[in-house]
């Protein structure tokens, strides 16, 4: 089985939440191109075989940039835009074949207007993935809480993920 949290079902959708100007792009599309720039000037000299220079990463503005540079180029995708139709999973839930769970935050600024599908299908044989909608989370929310004693603990999302796999385990394998 599979549980996951925070699809981008549509990942060109996800772009222009992360890479327009505004809130999301601010708090969480900044800090995400700085760590892949790093990230990427980190490994570059073990790799040698960037089809780009390292003084090119530096130059990305946006993560739109980054995925014209790097992404794009090393997974061999016309650009970003051929990234984001081949990569996003709005098309390929239909082809999932194995019990999945996903919990999906309606308010997640990463995701904001992006079509989220429905669970079309309720006979479990003829398409095995739930998709569970929670008004309110943000991006990847729900995965840990402050008690009074300031100790962080796992919280709802990540237990209902751990649940689901816990029951696959238990009833199908």
């Amino acid at each position: 089985g599979v549980a996951v949290n925070a699809i981008p079902y549509d990942l060109e959708r996800a772009h222009v939440n992360l890479n327009s100007p505004g809130v999301t792009k601010s708090i969480y599309g900044s800090r995400l191109l700085q760590s892949m720039m790093d990230k990427t000037e980190e490994v570059y000299d073990d790799v040698k075989n960037f089809p780009f220079d390292k003084d090119e990463i530096r130059q990305c503005q946006t993560i739109m940039d980054f995925e014209n540079l790097a992404i794009a180029r090393v997974f061999n995708f016309d650009d970003a835009y051929d990234y984001y139709r081949k990569c996003q999973t709005k098309d390929v839930l239909c082809d999932v074949a194995v019990p999945g769970y996903a919990i999906q935050s309606l308010d997640d600024p990463f995701l904001l207007g992006q079509r989220n599908p429905k669970n079309a299908n309720t006979n479990a044989n003829e398409w095995p993935l739930r998709i569970q909608y929670t008004k309110n989370g943000g991006h990847c929310g729900h995965v840990f809480h402050s008690n009074k004693d300031t100790t962080s603990s796992s919280s709802w999302m990540p237990t209902q993920l751990a649940r689901f796999l816990a029951h696959v385990e238990e009833n199908i394998i």
